[in-house]
């Protein structure tokens, strides 16, 4: 048992049980895209401050991508917490991040990219309801609701799972995403957070905020 370890209540025998997609998952991911199509097209013309089609402008789509890394990475940061294992509400989430840094690869190419997409749908849902909460109801909170869905979601499940492996038979997109850095590339990420004590590099969506957190 690895001295990094040690301090853990439990030693996972193995990776989290996959568990069977659901017809809402699909319901729910074209919905997201529906509603991102539906800003596009609706906004594109506009040259007003809300117009500009669903990026708006480069600023706020750099913005955002720097974000969305950084907020998987403060979520991945805090649930590699031993205590997190303590607490009912974050126990199943929290297993499956600490369990992961032991069963890397059946965590991730195991389970498939897209068991791994329909994992975000629960942070998804919170994320729109504190939006429709707490944010104003304008194009603006829409565009920037829709905009962490599909980097932090979207991009950090896709960006995690290809980071883990695929080799030579990654699609040619994501070996450019990734060698341009728009997706984590696998040596930042398995040469980064999983050698020991597995203590940076927690962004799983490019890797922008690794330096700066």
């Amino acid at each position: 048992w690895d001295d990094d370890e040690r301090d853990r209540p439990e030693r996972f025998t193995g990776p989290e049980p996959v568990l069977p997609t659901r017809w809402w998952h699909a319901v729910h991911h074209a919905l997201v895209l529906a509603a991102c199509v539906c800003l596009h097209v609706t906004t594109y013309a506009d040259d007003g401050p809300r117009g500009g089609g669903f990026f708006h402008s480069i600023p706020l789509t750099l913005i955002m991508l720097w974000y969305g890394d950084a907020y998987t990475a403060l979520l991945h940061c805090a649930l590699d917490r031993p205590e997190c294992l303590n607490v009912p509400l974050l126990n199943g989430a929290a297993r499956g991040f600490q369990a992961h840094h032991e069963f890397p690869y059946a965590s991730t190419r195991g389970r498939g990219v897209y068991r791994m997409i329909c994992d975000t749908h629960r942070i998804q849902i919170i994320t729109i309801a504190s939006a429709l909460v707490f944010g104003r109801w304008n194009t603006m909170t829409a565009r920037v609701c829709l905009m962490k869905l599909a980097v932090s979601a979207y991009g950090g499940a896709t960006g995690h799972f290809y980071a883990h492996g695929g080799g030579a038979g990654r699609p040619g997109w994501v070996k450019a995403a990734q060698k341009c850095h728009l997706l984590l590339p696998p040596e930042h990420h398995v040469g980064g957070h999983h050698v020991k004590p597995h203590d940076k590099n927690f962004g799983i969506v490019n890797g922008w905020s690794n330096r700066v957190l």
